[in-house]
């Protein structure tokens, strides 16, 4: 194209055919449509011209720039269309000199979707994957970019030292080519885009053996010991084989062969270990055994004695397995809520210097001297059940020792 005027060549004639002429100043970018023949050009002044060489007039014309420039905010310079990218029959991405690109269809003078580069360059060059065709590749000076043309949602982003000039995506691959202004071209394989080209299929090869693999990081039948601890066992000549993993502050070791060390350091250990086990289950069955001590009240405090004796003379009883009626009668009190501020309420306390007391004193002075009796009883009760304690310790002691003995000797 030269100004106004768009030249047409035709190859079979070997001439040049009349041209279309134009309004607008300038071209940057022309691309026909395969399926419908329909030529579109990109304008300097930002407008997309849409021309059917059967007719050799416009068809159409889209003010890009207005959508451009509401997009990225800038009102000072008028947006250029700088490339053209045709999808299908109806679909067509129109890139402007401000980065951004325009999604139409043709049946609608307004863009479905806009994608910002958010750089301010030229778009340089917009393809549509073969393959996967809701992606598409951008390219500016500064980045390529894959995207979805949907959402506009990034798939990965390509960004090199030096600049970039043009881009090749190999129909059907994930194989992406980038002209530069090095020397050299840069290739980059994206597997989620596709294969690799048949006639470079190591690269499938390549991508399976540095994909990465979930590492195992449990260490069930592994033991962790510290540096202290292998010179303790005298294995610390193991560091730096593959008996020991490094980990943190210190290592990881084989259960087995930790076991073994084990033994063979300390020979009376799983005795010793034994032992304290089964003197743990002895203690915890007589701690299960024994009465738990209760706790008296600070207000009736003797009234609360008094009936904590017999309650256990009533667990003594029980034991013979004799009952007594007025003792189960003295344990409702205690449990009792309707007399819970007889021993919580200090207006409850018992005065014994008051007159009513003193009436009823002969009876309880009765009553203190069958207690005392009974006490000396119970404690000659208690002292035979603290020797009987004694001779099961003693006996529990003999019984360890003997299983450790006989299995040494096995």
């Amino acid at each position: 194209h030269c100004r106004n005027e768009i030249y047409r060549f035709n190859l079979e004639q070997g001439q040049y055919l009349e041209p279309l002429s134009s309004k607008s100043t300038g071209f940057n970018a022309c691309e026909f449509n395969p399926e419908h023949e329909l030529f579109a050009c990109g304008s300097v002044e930002g407008h997309l011209e849409c021309y059917d060489p059967r007719v050799r007039s416009l068809v159409g014309n889209i003010d890009c720039a207005v959508y451009a420039n509401s997009n990225s905010g800038n009102s000072v310079s008028l947006p250029a269309v700088s490339c053209i990218k045709f999808k299908d029959a109806l679909n067509i991405a129109v890139g402007t000199s401000t980065g951004q690109i325009l999604m139409f269809d043709i049946r609608s003078n307004k863009p479905y979707f806009i994608k910002d580069h958010n750089y301010n360059l030229p778009i340089k060059r917009i393809d549509f994957h073969t393959l996967n065709d809701d992606y598409v590749l951008s390219i500016d000076k500064k980045i390529c970019k894959i995207w979805n043309r949907h959402t506009g949602k990034n798939l990965t982003s390509i960004e090199p030292a030096t600049p970039l000039n043009d881009m090749l995506n190999i129909p059907g691959s994930g194989l992406i080519c980038l002209t530069n202004d090095s020397p050299k071209i840069f290739v980059y394989y994206i597997p989620t885009l596709g294969n690799a080209p048949k006639w470079c299929t190591f690269l499938d090869n390549i991508t399976e053996e540095l994909e990465e693999k979930p590492a195992d990081t449990v260490y069930d039948d592994y033991k962790f010991l510290t540096l202290k601890e292998l010179d303790t066992l005298g294995l610390s000549h193991l560091i730096g084989s593959d008996l020991l993993r490094a980990y943190m502050h210190g290592y990881f070791m084989d259960i087995r062969l930790y076991n073994q060390a084990k033994s063979v350091a300390e020979p009376f250990a799983f005795a010793e270990y034994r032992k304290q086990k089964l003197r743990a289950k002895i203690d915890l069955k007589r701690e299960k055994s024994r009465v738990p001590l209760p706790i008296v009240p600070t207000v009736n405090k003797e009234l609360a004695e008094k009936l904590l004796h017999d309650e256990g003379d009533f667990i003594v009883n029980k034991k013979k397995k004799q009952k007594a009626a007025d003792t189960k009668e003295s344990l409702t009190i205690l449990k009792d809520s309707r007399f819970r501020s007889l021993f919580t309420n200090p207006d409850m306390q018992i005065d014994a210097n008051h007159v009513s007391f003193k009436n009823i004193a002969p009876l309880v002075s009765r009553l203190s001297k069958q207690t005392a009796v009974e006490d000396e009883s119970i404690s000659n009760e208690n002292d035979e059940d603290q020797d009987e304690e004694e001779q099961e310790d003693d006996d529990g002691n003999d019984l360890i020792d003997d299983m450790l003995t006989s299995d040494e000797d096995n």
